[in-house]
């Protein structure tokens, strides 16, 4: 029931953002980003705030303070409704940073501390190392997850997938209903195919 169809994971971005940036949410961000992200980002007319990065992309410590000086600028309250955190765990575009399983547990918990949503965009995820979770298997409870084919199979094949937390999983299907009727039927059916003979 949290698994939604897209039209490739730029799709599947977009409905996350859609369902999570109510209220003139502040969405922070690594302080370089995907490109798409900053797309989107500026036709939803909402600024995105950057997070320092070191080798494993964005640090739990500058995330915590940036969360906090949020808070502290609504007087207590999230300021403009309850933050956005948006991570690429895997081959974060530009700089290609992976985080490893103590920086995303770090990560969580600084997200949880501050109740703050996570829209994690992991189309990398078929090259991230053996059995590492991702935020949204740590934090199903606040984490949007983001997947495709497209980046690990046929840039031509434009499915993607949103997993959307349980609470708002109702909230992400009226996004998706709004943008798109559904994913085109001759690349599921290619999809299917794909995944029954093992290709």
């Amino acid at each position: 029931d949290q698994v939604l169809l897209c039209n490739g994971g730029q799709h599947a971005l977009s409905v996350a953002v859609a369902t999570a940036c109510r209220g003139g949410a502040p969405v922070f961000t690594e302080a370089l980003t995907y490109p798409g992200m900053i797309t989107i980002a500026r036709h939803a007319g909402f600024d995105l705030h950057g997070v320092a990065l070191d080798d494993q992309g964005m640090r739990p410590d500058a995330l915590d303070r940036a969360l906090h000086d949020h808070r502290r600028a609504g007087g207590g309250e999230p300021a403009g409704g309850r933050a956005v955190v948006y991570v690429t765990p895997v081959l974060h575009n530009p700089t290609a940073r992976s985080m490893d399983r103590a920086r995303r547990a770090a990560i969580v918990a600084v997200c949880r501390t501050h109740d703050a949503l996570i829209i994690e965009d992991d189309v990398y995820s078929v090259f991230a190392e053996p059995d590492m979770p991702p935020l949204a298997e740590l934090a199903p409870e606040r984490c949007f997850y983001v997947t495709g084919l497209s980046k690990c199979l046929s840039p031509g094949l434009r499915i993607g997938a949103l997993v959307a937390p349980r609470s708002l999983a109702d909230a992400a299907l009226s996004a998706l209903a709004a943008g798109s009727t559904m994913v085109g039927p001759l690349n599921c059916l290619m999809m299917e195919d794909w995944f029954a003979d093992g290709t």
